[in-house]
C-alpha cells in the first residue's frame, strides 16, 4: 500500500531514502532547506549537489516548504545532520500531522547534549 512519506533533509543520505521510496511505489515529499537546491532538483529531476546522476522518480516532490512537506504525511523520517536535527524537529513540530510516525535516520548524537536522535525528537514531539 502506497504511503504519503516525508523526507526531511535534502542531502545525499535523505535524497537516496527518498528516491528507494519513490522506487517502490510511495508518494515521497524530500524537504531541504535550501530553496536553491530545491529548485534545481524540480527542474533537473536529480540532486546535482549531493547526489549526481540518480534520477528522482516522479513520485519524490521536493520543496522547501515544511508545512507543504508535512501535511498530508503519513510517516516522517528525518535525515539530517545531527548537529542541525533539533532546529529542523522544532520547526516541523508545527506542521505535523498528529500521530504520524517519526523515523530517525540520522547518524550520530546531539553535539554538546550528547542525546539520540530519538531523545531530541521525543523532548520536541513529545
Amino acid at each position: 500500500m502506497a504511503q504519503r512519506l516525508t523526507v526531511l533533509g535534502g542531502g545525499s543520505w535523505g535524497t537516496a531514502l527518498a528516491i528507494h521510496m519513490g522506487r517502490v511505489g510511495h508518494e515521497v515529499h524530500l524537504w531541504a532547506r535550501d530553496a536553491q537546491l530545491v529548485a534545481s532538483m524540480i527542474e533537473h529531476r536529480q540532486n546535482s549537489a549531493y547526489l549526481p546522476g540518480f534520477v528522482l522518480p516522479e513520485s519524490v516532490v521536493p520543496t522547501a516548504s515544511l508545512e507543504q512537506a508535512l501535511a498530508v504525511s503519513t510517516c516522517v523520517v528525518v535525515a539530517v545532520p545531527s548537529h542541525g536535527a533539533r532546529a529542523v524537529i522544532q520547526k516541523a513540530s508545527v506542521f505535523l500531522p498528529m500521530g504520524v510516525p517519526i523515523v530517525s535516520a540520522t547518524k550520530g548524537l546531539e553535539p554538546g547534549r550528547m542525546r539520540r536522535m530519538s531523545q531530541v525528537i521525543e523532548e520536541e514531539v513529545g
